[in-house]
């Protein structure tokens, strides 16, 4: 197998999940990379141009939550051994129920779905994903720290967890988040009726336990492209 320009593990419901086909259809695009049709969800005041601004970053990544931030791959390390970790750890981990659901919310600049309720099982699960595969990826180098430092503000623990597991959103500080919209625009009436709109559109995902059953391989094959679901893998421990 080639060796990626960048790999992530996420969370990433397939078009059969009523998640993961809402997900693909709003942000315009299916985890494999597959154009859809215009979005389900319309918000007064919205043009359709203005939405695909507004979601321009989480479509390149695809609908998903990040387990394993996207790492350049170590040297030696191509997508085979990725996927065969991937393999190894759903094998060793259980299915993770979220029993109340996700709900939308608003962090910092961007609007998510997020769990109802915290859950230390995902806690733990996520924090396994990042243990088993710290060693496949190459550590930041000074132009990717910097960059880091500069983007966020970032406290001592975050960049403490930045350089052990390079991303500092890790272990205590993960946070499970489905993103939909990228950076929000400083209208806020408009904000709030983008928001109101994918309210209404997910409440129903809030009312019901979401099942975390497979490990997703996210591929970027060159820098700057469309990550894609290259295969998932069961959890079965």
């Amino acid at each position: 197998m080639p060796v990626p320009y960048r790999a992530a593990l996420y969370v990433m419901p397939g078009a059969s999940d009523p998640l993961g086909a809402f997900g693909a259809a709003w942000l315009g695009r299916t985890a494999d990379g597959a154009p859809l049709p215009p979005r389900p969800v319309e918000p007064a005041g919205w043009s359709a141009a203005a939405l695909d601004v507004v979601t321009a970053e989480p479509r390149r990544y695809g609908f998903h939550a990040t387990l394993r931030a996207p790492f350049r791959p170590s040297d030696g390390v191509d997508l085979d051994m990725i996927e065969a970790r991937a393999a190894d750890l759903a094998a060793a981990l259980p299915p993770v129920v979220i029993t109340q659901g996700l709900q939308l919310r608003r962090i910092a600049h961007f609007l998510a779905l997020v769990p109802a309720v915290r859950s230390e099982a995902l806690q733990n699960f996520a924090a396994r994903i990042v243990e088993g595969t710290n060693d496949l990826r190459r550590p930041l180098d000074a132009d990717d720290r910097a960059k880091r430092l500069a983007k966020s503000r970032l406290t001592p623990r975050q960049i403490e967890l930045m350089d052990r597991w390079g991303y500092p959103h890790v272990l205590e500080d993960f946070r499970f988040h489905m993103t939909l919209t990228g950076r929000l625009p400083e209208d806020e009436p408009a904000v709030g009726r983008l928001f109101d709109a994918l309210a209404g559109a997910t409440t129903g995902f809030a009312g019901r336990p979401f099942i975390i059953d497979a490990i997703a391989v996210a591929v970027e094959f060159e820098p700057g492209a469309p990550f894609i679901c290259h295969r998932r893998f069961a959890l079965s421990g």
